[in-house]
């Protein structure tokens, strides 16, 4: 009886760490890293490249965004990019970039009485099952891999009088490079 029961219960401790791992391996909805704010600036009208998708229209106009995915082969050439400042803090990041590392830099046009922010990170696993501090607002499904989302959270300020920039970029593993077509990114205003 004894024997029988211990089998029981490694065959229940087993299928359950089985379960576990399928489900982490499988995510739902996946996430690409953490979110950072940037000092970076590009002039508004320089940003053309994405429109935003509004599914609560702001007003009548169209909002845009350039994405610039940097990687230790590239970064020469993005920093000598003559319609985008870097800070020195940026520089100095870029520059640091190793070969297992991506970053992608998003510049944003945010309307007028409105501003960006980042939101907080929360506890979340990444592609290599790892818990980690991760930003939720870049994803994709895993039924759908090709197709990639970014929210980009903003807040009524009755004091920004003019359109404005956001600059922030998610430090990404070289892993997930394949996945990235900027492309196929849909950005949503999320209020």
């Amino acid at each position: 009886m004894k024997s029988k029961l211990t089998k029981t219960f490694f065959l229940s401790l087993f299928l359950l760490s089985s379960c576990k791992q399928a489900s982490l391996a499988n995510c739902y909805q996946c996430y690409f890293g953490k979110m950072f704010l940037s000092n970076a600036s590009i002039d508004y009208e320089n940003i053309n490249h994405t429109k935003i998708t509004q599914n609560d229209p702001i007003n009548e106009e169209d909002y845009y965004v350039n994405q610039y995915l940097i990687s230790a082969k590239n970064r020469k050439a993005v920093l000598e990019n003559s319609t985008i400042n870097f800070s020195q803090a940026d520089q100095d990041k870029i520059n640091s970039l190793d070969d297992n590392t991506l970053f992608l830099y998003s510049f944003v046009q945010i309307p007028i009485g409105y501003e960006g922010f980042k939101r907080d990170n929360v506890q979340g696993y990444i592609f290599n099952q790892k818990q980690v501090l991760i930003t939720d607002n870049y994803y994709y499904f895993n039924d759908r891999p090709d197709l990639l989302y970014c929210e980009i959270d903003i807040r009524e300020n009755k004091d920004n009088l003019t359109n404005t920039t956001f600059v922030f970029y998610f430090e990404i593993d070289i892993a997930l490079k394949d996945l990235i077509n900027l492309a196929n990114t849909r950005f949503f205003y999320r209020k």
